[in-house]
């Protein structure tokens, strides 16, 4: 597989989880990595099917 190339949206997002180089070892190996949300941005869950609804 070829090595992916940093940009400067996947530099943000690394940079929003409290380990950024860890992050990045996890996307080398094509992996997903957990990054808590409220440092740098905020996320909201919500119920599929309620949102569905609402929409």
């Amino acid at each position: 597989m070829a090595p992916r190339t940093r940009n400067p949206d996947s530099e943000w997002l690394a940079l929003s989880a409290p380990d950024p180089v860890g992050i990045h070892r996890v996307w080398v190996q094509d992996q997903l990595a957990r990054i808590p949300s409220g440092r740098l941005w905020l996320a909201v869950e919500a119920d599929l099917v309620r949102s569905a609804d609402a929409m």
